[in-house]
């Protein structure tokens, strides 16, 4: 006969996710660079970044994309997801989740898009926002409202460079049906002008769905002379107002191609970036501009102001204040920026010294008052920084990397470059995160080892309903206060003696169930589980064993279907161990299999009870058991009422019974 259900309820809550533990992404054969980041709103430990990947004589080849949905702990996807000739790629989410993948191809003349409605695990057909056949194109950015429009949909935004023979101007083409058709928005936000080229557009979106472009003019007669500059628009792009412009200068020496290079070897540029605070509006406009002879960071900002939206300047000389984000010695460039929901403000970028083969470093600020002071640098890539190759081309690190926000945590996105990369001493997309609320969250090491004390495999953490795997050891921000579950590997190592796992918190040894109840404290020390030879102990943390199991199908209290391998022999080495507070949750429990207690096994005949050894209750367990089976229910619905009648009045019970 086969089992239907066995049933066990587990607190947990679900919490965000980051970290200091730089995670080299996904080894490729190709250079990766320009690396954009979004993380999924609906949940945030989904986040999707994208990748160009060069050919070994530097062309731009694809564009790839890699996802997450444990927070960065390790990443999946295709590196050569696109056609060739692909670059420039930008993504975003909408408010409900879906994704969206932007990027130019220069080969095939066009702008396209991607969609992915499961977190970027899959993406529909390729739909194009625009053929510019016979045009030469660049740079393009994307942002999607976070307000329906009146059809239903986000809007979303994609804005482009026009390159017209020294004459460069940028359109904007909007979407109203969730990126199925686009259209040009016309005059176009940015024309051309006489004293500048207009490049380097930036996009983002307010809470009200108010619209914003930022971009650089560059010189026409002195390139080095550049020109920051922003509109806004309240009508979903079809007009704007509020300009602002600010003078800077150009970044590095310019060099070959008419291009522009810091430490003499690295391409860079001023072009700006905007992110848009969700709480208020606050628009923030950020970019490298050169102070003496470095490059620094530097930010001019606006808001609301007795219902006007304006740009704050200086009492004094009403210039356009200028907040100094960076302006340490050295060389710091390429800011990415990033508005959590709880305000606050991200900056990401690179920071070195003047010469070409001092160290970069990946670095990260923020502030939590709108720039009036700012807290940092960090650095979240390696300890000692990465050099360049004594080469232009080869020194490449792209236009733009990203940095992505949730409440208390930032998580960055960017390349380096690194021996390990041999043989192709290549460019790698890399990622890690960055605990900024440090009341709320705490990073704790999470590992799993074997008799030798060597990490191995992955450790399951309880994640949206199922088991999410992190490869071990981990390093995962965890919310203080919080009951977090994790599970050891179920299975046994081939061609070993049977193994059981001991958890162990200040080098203690307890409890040899495979999943374990851990409240996360603000000093929380390192979780671990450790593998050890099956002597005398019962053993109760398996659930595939060796020998042919039955296959038994169960649900979580979300609804997760899974099936699970178990001999009816291992029945008998269970028993109930901590039971959880009660849980929040469907006021009729469904069914979900784990081994922390044991309720209640039913045969599909609805005819037996199989109970764990001890019970005080088992004679009033019977009893309910019979009224349910005298229920006027027949056929297969009439056992799934009869088995839920079960779970909603049973479980109760045996909360209480305290085993």
């Amino acid at each position: 006969m086969r089992f239907l259900t066995l049933s066990l309820l587990l607190l947990i809550l679900s919490i965000y996710s980051s970290g200091y533990c730089q995670t080299w992404v996904k080894p490729g054969n190709y250079a990766q660079v320009e690396t954009p980041i979004a993380i999924n709103p609906t949940n945030p430990h989904n986040l999707i970044g994208a990748v160009i990947s060069l050919d070994n004589a530097q062309n731009q080849k694809y564009v790839g994309y890699y996802y997450t949905f444990n927070g960065g702990n390790y990443w999946e996807g295709n590196g050569t997801f696109t056609t060739e000739g692909a670059a420039d790629p930008v993504i975003a989410f909408d408010p409900a989740g879906t994704a969206y993948l932007v990027y130019q191809n220069r080969g095939e003349e066009a702008l396209y898009l991607y969609k992915s409605s499961d977190g970027g695990i899959s993406w529909g057909n390729r739909i194009e926002v625009k053929d510019f056949a016979n045009s030469n194109f660049d740079k393009p950015w994307m942002a999607v409202s976070p307000v329906l429009n009146g059809s239903g949909y986000y809007n979303i935004y994609v804005s482009v460079t026009i390159l017209a023979a020294g004459n460069d101007y940028i359109d904007l083409f909007r979407s109203t049906d969730g990126g199925n058709s686009f259209q040009i928005i016309s005059p176009a936000p940015v024309p051309p002008s006489a004293d500048y080229n207009r490049q380097g557009s930036y996009l983002a979106v307010g809470p009200q769905g108010e619209v914003f472009i930022a971009w650089a003019d560059l010189g026409k007669i002195d390139g080095r002379v550049v020109r920051i500059s922003v509109k806004r628009s309240e009508d979903e792009g079809n007009t704007f107002v509020s300009e602002a412009n600010v003078n800077t200068v150009q970044i590095g020496i310019r060099g070959a191609n008419d291009h522009y290079y810091v430490k003499n070897h690295i391409r860079a540029n001023s072009y700006p970036t905007i992110a848009v605070s969700p709480l208020n509006g606050t628009a923030y406009v950020v970019w490298a501009g050169k102070g003496g002879n470095d490059a620094n960071i530097l930010m001019f900002k606006g808001g609301i102001s007795s219902g006007v939206f304006r740009w704050v300047r200086d009492l004094i000389t009403n210039e356009i204040s200028i907040f100094n984000v960076d302006i340490s010695s050295g060389e710091q460039w390429m800011p990415a920026v990033s508005v959590a929901p709880d305000g606050v403000l991200y900056f990401f970028y690179y920071s070195s010294g003047t010469v070409w083969n001092d160290p970069i470093y990946a670095h990260l600020k923020y502030t939590t008052d709108g720039g009036n002071t700012f807290q940092g640098p960090y650095s979240l890539g390696s300890a000692n920084g990465f050099t360049i190759i004594n080469d232009t081309e080869l020194s490449f690190l792209g236009d733009y990397h990203g940095v992505a926000s949730s409440e208390g945590l930032a998580y960055a996105f960017w390349c380096e470059r690194k021996a390990e990369h041999q043989p192709y001493n290549e460019r790698q997309a890399y990622f890690n995160w960055f605990i900024q609320d440090e009341t709320s969250l705490v990073k704790v090491e999470v590992d799993q080892v074997d008799e030798e004390e060597e990490s191995f495999d992955k450790i399951g953490r309880w994640l949206n309903d199922e088991f999410m795997d992190y490869f071990v050891p981990a390093e995962i921000p965890l919310e203080i206060g919080s009951n977090e579950v994790f599970r050891a590997r179920q299975d046994f190592k081939t061609g070993t003696p049977e193994k059981y796992n001991q958890w162990q918190l200040n080098d203690v040894f307890f409890s040899e169930i495979n999943h374990e109840h851990f409240g996360i404290v603000s000093n929380q020390p390192r979780i671990s589980a450790h593998f050890k030879t099956a002597e005398t102990v019962t053993l109760q943390n398996h659930f595939i064993h060796g020998a042919a199991g039955e296959r038994l199908p169960s649900k979580t209290p979300g609804g997760f279907t899974t099936t699970i391998l178990l001999t009816a022999s291992e029945t008998k080495a269970w028993r109930p161990n901590s039971i959880p507070a009660p849980l929040p949750g469907p006021s009729l429990p469904t069914i979900h299999l784990m081994n922390t207690w044991v309720c209640f096994w039913i045969k599909e005949e609805m005819n037996q009870i199989l109970f764990p050894p001890i019970t005080p209750f088992k004679p009033l367990l019977r009893m309910l058991l019979s009224m349910v089976k005298r229920l006027p229910l027949t056929g297969k619905v009439g056992a799934t009422i009869r088995q839920k009648f079960l779970c909603g009045i049973l479980i109760p019970i045996r909360r209480l019974s305290n085993f």
